[in-house]
């Protein structure tokens, strides 16, 4: 069961509600609850449509909730309050200061619901405390109990069930739990009542080592005082249970490990103990209520896909402010209590708005659905023309000779140079991937990159002499923002792709490509999501500054601002050719201006642009240019497909060695003890998971440094394609791309020796896919594990280089340890906890932009194989809200929490310490062992201090430690690209190779959890960049 089963609906009022929330990644999940289950779409469409007029989400820091801005301004437009949950704990006002001053508030007089945190904070605001729990539980599920005594689990219960908000719930429910901290139930005060319990095994992962492993010996006398020091936090004088003085040893990975390199140290069960019996179980306040004021709270989270029971716990709640509101007795009680059941109540237009940054209402954006053809006709200068070319080799022929075809037409050459700035390849190189039909190639007309920290954006065009002319462009006056900060990138580049769709009639591509198909509507399901012209590009890592809002020191700008390299680029591609694998069929695309470009003069981004741009560099082409471009495109094909001379996968042997020896940034004992302090990080309560990386650097060899895909080419340019082919055919991946960019005048690119800078990616991971009609799709993966033959020491179970016999015998072995290597991922908690993590995760990011009701899980934690992992793969779908552009719903899913952890922004920040100069590398250890400890800080007036002792930072940075180097730059951001009209689709970059000049960097990295074991983990990292190229490690 999940929250969408179970007995009981949501009420059949809506009173309007303030959800506070304390930046966590789940909040927003919350809003799935106040609708009906999914069997009544009609009444959840809406009670969707509802949502926004009666539901604020407000930042726990917004400046309306102090004290006397709250009881002046919101307080007499709410009903009911939702302390959300949150990172860190209640007794640090940096993290729940404005929800502890409403709790401690005699005269508040409004229903509250508090939700992990804000149960945590229910308990200190009355005098309470909260500890460190002796089990970590994240992601891991929980059975409800009504008996404080122990020895009833399992048993049947001899107590009633509790009213109030788990009125109707069946003992024994399962919930899904997010903690490190638990309410202390030794300072639990006399107003406050237990309603429900769980009792929890001790965790078997060991405590947190607060040093690498290569110094065991020479910092084990300090192991105590390291710890102590950990716990020194506002709140670990009273957590005398921390995991450190009370979990058992964990089972090494050395002793427990399978061939597949799969250790079984996390097999933990989620349910009942094994014996009841125990007494070392922990047990666990769950819920509570106060005696005497309309205020519930619960440990665990019920808006968890995997959570039972949580629609009937909203509804129960929605019950309690009813019956609250009926026992005032007033005449405003009464007024709204009639407004509710007459859906007449609303919030204020004003605080609406201030509830934007955390749900959009898609009115701050222009960006319109499909466009009416007619209407818009007068002022649509740009159109969309396309040809189609049917297949006249047999099957499976047309997709080999893609590297061909994208040599003659579009790979940049001396000769073609003088048109174009770059390439690209959007290659699905694993054929009839169900995940990536299209693969599509491009010649950029023009292209533009980003530098965060400057707020600087340049316009990139060929020059006559076929060089790269560079020039800024000026983003203020030309975005319609309100906002006193300056304008960002994704705003400008939401703005830009709105009026290029309200620009652009597509109705003669619509005829093209449904000529075939019958209806125009079945087109527009089939064909939502194809590249029709447009941009292509990627968002770095850094752009999280941006997405995140992310506030600094002025003197303190992101550690990308040392690196010289674009935190975003983006290449405009006028004429674009795809190939559908389905069909095996050529489909080239152009966008063509038959009008005055004067027509877009009045939409501002545009009109900017135009002016910047020259005959060679043009937002679209002539019709003439269209039509001979299309008669190009046949030629090479007819020719191709004549001389069928495919590429051949001969160099797949030497695929490992055409990349140079890599080396980490961080070696094994390095990443090994971050891995301990991310342990630290959670155990004390800052993160759930963290998704902590390193970079693996190398250099090419000339040799290495092959110029074209066959010799004797001295034309081409030095791009690295022949690297890619040899790259794709060694991990073909659904989302595999070729990025050559243009050259660039700054810092550290101006001296590089080849002066070529290109995106190598095998990508398996889908980011973000939008269609036309604003259908969105996120496909997470969490759960990694090797396939038969691709383990340890199994690399001669592989097939080839036997005889008959034995290739059978293999093969068979093959096929029955893949089914059980599946069976095995599909079972593993720790795998689960982690990819449920991030689906919370992503279901909360859609409820930002999306209509609520649309919000979907169709496939949740499946098995998907690929050529040498199995990995556990979730879909998670929604629909835009009118006004929400794909821009907008890249921006506020970025950075992709699969690459953060969760809760986002938290875990963002603590790994900006990890993976940079904040964080001490093994020479500061050896010096200062304390200055490996994490603590949150009371009396810091940011979200959340990292305090590493023994480390000055600002010194550090000052002495030349170079903090681009530990950027992680494109590695976690997202590559692909965004339609003119209104579709995208976006990888996670991983798996991607950025090579500059003769550079090539590979990042890589995986999800930490408080069960994490450091040799797995650092094992499952080179893994991953084994899969590419080989590493000194």
């Amino acid at each position: 069961m999940s929250l969408h089963e179970g007995k009981g609906d949501t009420a059949s009022f809506l009173p309007r509600i303030l959800i506070i929330d304390h930046h966590d990644s789940y909040t927003l999940n919350l809003l799935s609850l106040l609708l009906p289950s999914e069997d009544q779409a009609e009444r959840r469409k809406e009670m969707s449509a509802l949502l926004p007029s009666r539901v604020v989400v407000l930042p726990h820091n917004h400046g309306y909730l102090k004290p006397q801005a709250f009881q002046k301004l919101i307080k007499p437009h709410i009903d009911a309050i939702i302390l959300s949950p949150g990172p860190g704990t209640p007794e640090n006002p940096n993290d729940f200061g404005a929800a502890e001053a409403l709790l401690k508030d005699e005269n508040l007089g409004i229903p509250i619901l508090g939700v992990c945190l804000g149960h945590q904070g229910l308990a200190t605001a009355f005098g309470g405390k909260v500890k460190r729990a002796r089990s970590v539980r994240h992601g891991l599920r929980s059975p409800l109990r009504w008996s404080p005594d122990e020895e009833a689990v399992g048993k049947k219960a001899k107590t009633e069930a509790p009213g109030g908000i788990l009125a109707g719930i069946p003992e024994n429910a399962q919930v899904v739990r997010y903690n490190s901290l638990t309410v202390d139930e030794e300072t639990l005060p006399q107003c406050l009542r237990v309603t429900s319990w769980a009792f929890d095994d001790p965790c078997r992962a060991p405590p947190p080592r607060l040093f690498a492993s290569a110094l065991e010996s020479r910092l084990r006398s300090e192991q105590h005082s390291l710890v102590a020091s950990a716990t020194s936090s506002a709140y670990a004088s009273s957590c005398p249970d921390s995991p450190s003085a009370c979990a058992s040893p964990l089972v090494s990975a050395s002793t427990s490990s399978s061939a597949d390199g799969h250790c079984d140290m996390t097999e933990i069960d989620p349910g009942f103990p094994e014996n009841p019996n125990r007494s070392n179980l922990e047990r666990v306040i769950l819920s509570m209520q106060h005696n005497h004021l309309p205020i519930h709270s619960v440990q665990f989270h019920p808006e968890s896909i995997e959570s039972n029971y949580g629609r009937q716990i909203m509804s129960n709640f929605l019950k309690v402010v009813e019956d609250f509101w009926k026992g005032q007795g007033t005449d405003v009680a009464r007024r709204k209590l009639r407004e509710w059941h007459e859906y007449r109540a609303e919030l204020p237009q004003w605080l609406r708005k201030q509830g934007d940054r955390c749900v959009s209402s898609g009115s701050s954006l222009e960006l319109d659905s499909l466009p009416d053809q007619e209407s818009k006709a007068s002022i649509q200068p740009f159109k969309v023309k396309s040809r189609r070319f049917r297949n006249a080799a047999g099957p499976g022929v047309a997709a080999t000779l893609a590297p061909k075809i994208f040599e003659r037409l579009f790979r940049q050459s001396k000769e073609r140079s003088s048109g174009q700035v770059g390439s690209v390849w959007l290659d699905s190189a694993r054929p009839r991937d169900p995940h990536s039909r299209y693969s599509f190639m491009a010649s950029p007309s023009f292209s533009l990159s980003y530098d965060c920290f400057k707020k600087q954006l340049v316009l990139h065009r060929p020059a006559l002499d076929g060089s790269t002319e560079n020039e800024p462009v000026d983003m203020k006056g030309a975005i319609r923002d309100n906002d006193e900060k300056a304008p960002s990138f994704w705003g400008w580049m939401n703005q830009l792709q709105c009026e290029l769709k309200t620009s652009t009639d597509f109705s003669e591509a619509i005829v093209d490509l449904d000529e075939h198909e019958g209806r125009a509507e079945d087109m527009k399901r089939t064909y939502g999501s194809v590249f029709r012209t447009g941009f292509v590009g990627y968002w770095g890592y850094e752009m999280k500054e941006e997405s995140l809002d992310l506030e600094r020191p002025e003197d303190q700008g992101p550690i990308s601002s040392q690196s010289g390299l674009p935190d975003a680029e983006f290449a405009f591609c006028n004429k674009v050719l795809a190939f559908d694998h389905v069909k095996e069929e050529w489909i080239a695309f152009a966008l063509i201006q038959d009008q005055d470009s004067a027509e877009v003069n009045h939409l501002p981004t545009m009109a900017n642009l135009h002016r910047l741009l020259s005959d060679r560099s043009a937002m679209a082409v002539t019709p003439k240019v269209a039509s001979d471009w299309f008669d190009q495109v046949g030629t090479v094909l007819d020719s191709e497909l004549h001389q069928l001379s495919p590429t051949t996968s001969s160099r797949t042997s030497l695929a490992k060695d055409v990349l140079p020896l890599l080396k980490p940034d961080l070696d094994s004992a390095s990443y090994k003890a971050r891995i301990e302090q991310c342990r630290e990080i959670i155990a004390s309560g800052e993160s759930y998971e963290l998704c902590l990386t390193t970079q693996f650097r190398g250099k090419l060899t000339p040799n290495q440094h092959a110029s074209s895909y066959e010799s004797g080419k001295e034309d081409l340019k030095d791009d690295h394609f022949e690297l890619y082919l040899r790259l794709r055919e060694r991990n073909p991946a659904p989302y595999s791309a070729f990025l050559h960019l243009p050259d660039l005048d700054c810092g550290s690119v101006a001296d590089q020796r080849w002066g070529s800078r290109s995106i190598l990616s095998t990508s398996p991971e889908r980011f973000m896919r939008i269609t036309m009609q604003g259908q969105v799709e996120m496909k997470p993966i969490k759960g990694t594990l090797a396939r038969a033959g691709w383990g340890v020491g199994e690399a001669g179970m592989r097939a080839g280089d036997s005889g008959e016999e034995e290739e059978r015998e293999k093969r068979e072995w093959r096929e029955r340890e893949d089914k059980r290597r599946r069976e095995k991922l599909s079972a593993d908690i720790k795998e689960r906890a982690e990819n449920l993590m991030i689906v919370d995760l992503i279901r909360a990011d859609l409820y930002s932009f999306c209509q609520i009701h649309s919000v979907k899980v169709p496939a949740l934690m499946k098995v998907e194989s690929y050529e040498t992992v199995h990995q556990l793969v979730t879909t998670v779908s929604g629909q835009l809200k009118e006004g929400v552009g794909s821009c907008e719903a890249v921006m506020r899913c970025f950075p992709p929490g699969s690459m953060t952890g969760a809760p986002k922004l938290r875990s963002v920040q603590l790994l900006e310490g990890l993976e940079t100069q904040l964080c001490p590398e093994i020479p500061a250890l050896l010096s200062n062992p304390r200055s490996t400890t994490f603590s949150p800080s009371p009396c810091s007036n940011e979200p959340l201090e990292i305090a590493c002792r023994g480390v000055d930072a600002s010194r550090q940075a000052k002495s030349g430690h170079n903090s681009s180097k530990a950027r992680r730059g494109i590695y976690s951001g997202s590559l692909g690209w965004m339609g003119i009209d209104g579709s995208a689709d976006f990888s996670v970059v991983i798996r991607t190779a950025f090579v500059n000049g003769d550079e090539v960097s590979l990042g890589a990295g995986g999800a930490i959890t408080y069960l994490s074991d450091p040799e797995q983990e650092w094992r499952e990292v080179l893994d991953k960049i084994q899969a590419l190229a080989n590493v000194e490690a």
